[in-house]
């Protein structure tokens, strides 16, 4: 197999970002480039796709509703200190099983991170079967956030944008061509639900945040999201809602120091 990384011995070296690798990974620990030169080779090297089979991210999506729980460490939990976000993702009925991660970034990033807390920047890759399908992209953040969500083979697809209210949380959810496709409204006194509705106000999706449990909703900041895209009917929509998921996440459940 040949792409740009550079072999040594049982080693890859990222292009991109120059971490090593185990020679067989197929993407990069840390920033995710894919190592695998045939973008519409979907399985490992060697292995040729399947006829009709889906292609890595549309069994996550093809599910009407999706659980993202986040994973916290012992360590992080006990001592306050805020490491790179990691989440499962669940599709119903489909029985997908889907991670999240947020780059961890070198010593320093880590630090910049632990101080800036939710105006940090940060890349956040979701992925199905270990191989990324969604990436969401932000620069620091100083009063709203706005990132970029791109995939491995189209590049871009989209963007989301916090836009100033009053007494309400508000996004608007752009496509590649900075047209306004939806826009996320959540009200002051549901400080957990988060609707979508089309440019008709036509409620089409929500973003839930679910109850996590006494003992850990009292010692951490590990939270649970159900996404409900039961009535989205354009599938470009879908993976630009459930990116959101997270940047809600992070801009409104995050522990704030």
């Amino acid at each position: 197999m040949s792409d740009s990384s550079k072999n040594q011995g049982d080693k890859r070296v990222c292009p991109k970002c120059g971490k090593e690798n185990d020679v067989k990974a197929k993407y990069c620990w840390a920033c995710y480039y894919d190592f695998i030169p045939d973008k519409s080779l979907k399985t490992s090297p060697g292995v040729a796709k399947e006829e009709n089979s889906p292609a890595i991210g549309e069994n996550i999506l093809a599910s009407t509703q999706i659980i993202i729980q986040q994973q916290k460490e012992a360590l992080e939990i006990i001592s306050g200190w805020e490491t790179a976000n990691r989440y499962l993702m669940t599709g119903v009925g489909t029985n997908e099983v889907g991670e999240i991660f947020e780059k961890k970034g070198n010593a320093g990033e880590k630090i910049v991170r632990h101080f800036t807390n939710t105006h940090r920047p940060y890349v956040i890759s979701f992925l199905e079967q270990r191989i990324p399908f969604l990436s969401v992209v932000r620069k620091f953040k100083w009063l709203f956030s706005k990132v970029e969500v791109t995939t491995p083979n189209k590049g871009t697809i989209g963007k989301i944008q916090e836009k100033f209210a009053i007494l309400k949380r508000r996004y608007e959810i752009y496509n590649n061509y900075d047209q306004k496709v939806a826009t996320i409204i959540g009200p002051l006194l549901h400080p957990w639900t988060f609707k979508i509705y089309n440019n008709l106000n036509q409620e089409i999706a929500v973003i839930l945040k679910k109850w996590s449990g006494m003992v850990t909703e009292m010692i951490s900041d590990a939270d649970n999201f159900l996404v409900d895209i039961s009535k989205v009917k354009e599938d470009s929509l879908k993976p630009l809602i459930l990116a959101a998921a997270i940047v809600i996440d992070i801009d409104h459940f995050e522990r704030k120091k």
